[in-house]
């Protein structure tokens, strides 16, 4: 990996009247979703299309503390990876002496520079993203295509939507990727059934921005230390990330 770029203060200095990143906080529900390969796949997409993008792996802890005196030590390192920037350590909780809030609208310093901003918020189901998930404007769902992902899946978002609701919030923008799709047909309709559900059900309109196939090749990459859209391009699990990538840049335009 390439040399850390300059931390906080040149960070600090380069959002200094720039437009906010398009920021999404990330999650999934369960294990075995692939999701953190789903992410940096469309970062390096992302990047690739030329838009500066950040992911952000957010730090276990409380992000409403505020500790100006120790935020220069404790903002973590920013390095290239394959074009996508990424944090080499969790944010802790008093980076760049900002709060939640900045994280999750793109106005942090450390998404000072970047166009997207990427947020890893961990499992659905932990106490960390409960709190979370629920102040995210935008929030990229990535499940997979059998019935008890989807349920589970279906469940987080009712949970978020009835916390939003309560605390007197506009409806969220919801992202969804389905991940190793058994067939192309399969993943629409995952898509289609998720997108039914929450629309007549809880009155949702999400968004989704594609479902990418099940591909050995992901295996193979991850063996050899590499992303799969580094190592295989122009596999399938690739050209359906770009793809993805593409609809989610459209996506969080819209949002910015």
């Amino acid at each position: 990996m390439p040399a850390t770029l300059d931390q906080a203060a040149t960070l600090r200095a380069m959002a200094a009247g720039r437009r906010p990143a398009a920021a999404a906080a990330c999650t999934r529900c369960h294990g075995d979703t692939g999701a953190r390969t789903v992410w940096e796949n469309l970062g390096i997409a992302l990047a690739a299309s030329g838009h500066r993008t950040l992911l952000l792996p957010l730090a276990y802890g409380s992000f409403w503390r505020r500790e100006a005196a120790a935020e220069e030590a404790e903002a973590p390192g920013i390095g290239d990876h394959y074009g996508l920037f990424r944090a080499e350590a969790p944010v802790p909780a008093a980076a760049g002496g900002r709060g939640l809030a900045d994280l999750l609208s793109g106005r942090h310093a450390l998404a000072g520079g970047m166009e997207v901003l990427l947020l890893e918020c961990g499992y659905g189901s932990s106490s960390r993203a409960r709190d979370i998930l629920p102040l995210a404007p935008t929030m990229l769902l990535v499940f997979t295509c059998d019935a008890h992902s989807v349920l589970a899946s279906y469940e987080l978002v009712k949970r978020v939507a009835r916390a939003r609701l309560e605390a007197g919030l506009p409806e969220q923008r919801l992202l969804l990727l389905a991940n190793k799709a058994p067939s192309p047909e399969a993943g629409r309709e995952a898509l289609k059934r998720f997108c039914g559900a929450a629309g007549n059900f809880l009155g949702l309109r999400p968004a989704p921005i594609g479902a990418l196939p099940f591909d050995a090749r992901v295996g193979e990459a991850r063996a050899a230390g590499l992303p799969v859209s580094v190592l295989f391009p122009d596999c399938g699990f690739s050209k359906s990330a770009a793809a993805a990538a593409e609809n989610l840049m459209e996506e969080l335009c819209r949002t910015r």
